[in-house]
């Protein structure tokens, strides 16, 4: 490490494949590691293995890589469940009441996903009765973590068959029983929430007056179906800088991984602000001491959280651009509008 400060360099990757060793010795090691200046990045490359000692070198370093692999086999499983759902509905499709039980296995401690289990398997439906009994089951097997909207699909799953079962039987089209029944601005969820406007209704309008949901199915083994779900976002504090380059396309600097195409989702939502295309965003995800605070990552909540963050800063963006429009043709505030490509004054 001295020599690697004394070249001047800006990044040190510690090849760690070990049982670990004399644990004092490993505290040495991983304070020198940790207090390296903040001009030097530290990544530890762990390829099978770093425990007791070598754990704590690892911690030590800024950035922890492993291979794919490893990592599957470092998290645990999604959660197995048993799922019973009773719907009743009038002739008409009308759904009147729904019974829930969830028992979804948590593996060797408690802490199952049955609560956003709960939380959702009935909340893409406005329901005026219902009944949900979520059980964390304890089994001598492996803890199980979350997988994107943890417990919501298996109950999904649950309740969409069954809503298929009954269009079925009704002799009615599968997308109008969930039109009739979808949740929308108003409709209180099973645990309390009331929704403000979710796009439910609008997503439904969509798949039926898609072409591919009138497409002939043409050969053997073709069928068609349709499913909806319910997944709630969640929202900590999250930053994000955007500057405007001399071609009136902008950088968006932000804080939050992405784990899934998350850079686009953001672009877009601040491209939608400033009236540019997407394309004319180019997104990047830095390092904490390049934009400001930013919380965890997660699926549930950064399109959600850094997406506002971008609105917000977009909206910034024209704000300052509109005022300085202003300035420049000597024109009242009010009369002055902003386009990155194009700026004029409104005739009045």
């Amino acid at each position: 490490m001295e020599e690697a400060r004394e070249w001047g360099a800006d990044l040190i990757i510690f090849d760690i494949q070990s049982y670990g060793g004399y644990v004092h010795a490993s505290l040495e090691t991983g304070d020198k590691i940790f207090n390296l200046p903040d001009t030097i990045h530290t990544i530890a490359y762990i390829e099978e293995r770093a425990i007791s000692g070598a754990a704590l070198i690892a911690l030590a370093c800024r950035e922890i890589v492993m291979s794919r692999a490893d990592v599957f086999e470092g998290t645990g499983p999604t959660p197995g469940s048993n799922i019973k759902v009773k719907i009743g509905v009038k002739n008409d499709g009308t759904i009147v009441a729904a019974q829930g039980r969830l028992a979804y296995e948590a593996g060797a401690y408690p802490g199952a996903m049955v609560v956003p289990a709960a939380m959702c398997v009935f909340s893409a439906y406005d329901i005026p009765n219902v009944t949900i009994d979520g059980y964390d089951v304890v089994v001598n097997k492996p803890s199980t973590f979350a997988y994107r909207a943890p417990g919501a699909t298996n109950a999904a799953f649950a309740t969409e068959s069954v809503l298929d079962e009954i269009a079925e039987k009704l002799e009615m089209d599968p997308l109008d029983l969930r039109l009739k029944n979808a949740a929308k601005e108003g409709t209180r969820r099973a645990d309390g929430p009331k929704f403000p406007r979710i796009g439910c209704v609008e997503v439904l309008e969509a798949m039926k007056n898609h072409p591919h949901y009138t497409a002939p199915l043409e050969g053997p083994n073709r069928g068609r179906g349709v499913a909806i779900g319910f997944w709630f976002n969640a929202g900590l504090p999250s930053s994000c800088n955007i500057n405007v380059t001399a071609d009136g396309t902008i950088n968006l600097i932000e804080g939050s991984p992405d784990i899934g195409g998350t850079r686009t989702s953001l672009s877009m939502q601040a491209a939608e602000v400033l009236g540019i295309p997407a394309e004319d965003v180019h997104p990047s995800v830095v390092d904490t001491d390049s934009v400001g605070f930013t919380s965890m990552t997660g699926g549930s909540g950064v399109a959600f959280k850094t997406g506002w963050a971008c609105y917000e800063a977009a909206q910034d963006v024209k704000r300052q651009m509109i005022e300085r429009a202003a300035k420049i043709w000597d024109v009242e505030l009010g009369r002055a509008t902003a386009g990155l490509r194009l700026i004029h004054v409104l005739k009045m």
